[in-house]
């Protein structure tokens, strides 16, 4: 008979193994996918670019000019405080 502690600490040897077992094949997914010459991005997230009727990325220029102002702010030495 195992003790409840033995237990939850084969069950939790177990989750971690499977996670980290989806993790590596996500992995290799996403490398095959990239390979293939699919690239997936979170343009939703994306500042200055969007997707057209067709999928491809284009700029957004509104929000490009927001862009151009952090880089040059960047290269000015400005940092993010």
């Amino acid at each position: 008979m195992t003790t409840p502690a033995l237990t939850y600490e084969i069950l939790a040897a177990a989750a971690e193994e499977e996670s980290f077992s989806k993790s590596e094949n996500i992995k290799l997914g996403i490398r095959a996918s990239m390979k293939k010459g699919n690239l997936k991005l979170n343009y939703s997230q994306f500042l200055g670019y969007t997707k057209d009727i067709h999928g491809n990325l284009v700029i957004v220029p509104e929000e490009a000019k927001t862009v151009r102002l952090i880089f040059d702010l960047y290269l000015k030495g400005n940092g993010t405080r």
